[in-house]
């Protein structure tokens, strides 16, 4: 078995707020809702459509890694590694989503051309800095190491050999701001692949 730590090669956030602007060389990925009864319009799939009148997405984040590194093997496991999640509640807010249109770009993704996607993958959690037990295991800027499974999506996109592409959108049940260190920032987003 072989094991490569697969880092992301592109990612950046939009914002429904400023919906013509890039946000490509952040070293930060931003992910957020917010209470109002002004409901923007969404691209992708109806399951990013906002479902509450009272909260509405703000921010999402989006990343691609290259699986070139892969080739045709079989794989075992690939799990995304990315540090951040610290927020003001404690809950599974935030949806995984596979990218679909592989076309957008770093430096020129916004919201207005955000990439179409499929439904949720499942979720990564926000976390809570005074909750129990996890106030050891987050730092002071309330983060921390995250992984999410994504073995089975990784096989699907190294099947058809296109790139592996994800979106962080906000649960619209939950209002909260987090953020990730992105490609530019300390802890670089991965993939953990494990191979043969």
């Amino acid at each position: 078995m072989t094991t490569s730590n697969i880092l992301a090669t592109k990612d950046s956030w939009i914002s429904v707020d400023k919906p013509t602007t890039n946000n490509g060389s952040d070293t930060s990925l931003r992910v957020s809702t917010r209470r109002n009864n002004a409901t923007p319009s969404v691209q992708g799939s109806s399951n990013s459509s906002v479902t509450s009148s009272n909260i509405i997405v703000c921010e999402a984040s989006l990343l691609g890694f290259n699986l070139d590194v892969l080739g045709q093997s079989t794989i075992s496991s690939a799990i995304l590694h990315i540090y951040g999640g610290g927020s003001v509640i404690q809950a599974p807010a935030i949806q995984v989503l596979p990218i679909t249109d592989y076309t957008w770009t770093e430096s020129g993704v916004t919201w207005n051309n955000q990439p179409i996607h499929n439904p949720t993958l499942g979720s990564l959690d926000v976390y809570r800095k005074s909750i129990g037990t996890i106030a050891k295991t987050i730092d002071g800027s309330n983060h921390k190491w995250q992984t999410f499974d994504l073995t089975s999506y990784i096989r699907t996109q190294n099947d058809a050999n296109v790139e592996a592409e994800i979106m962080l959108y906000p649960h619209s049940g939950y209002q909260f701001t987090t953020t990730f260190d992105s490609r530019t920032g300390t802890n670089v987003p991965y993939i953990t692949a494990i191979y043969a």
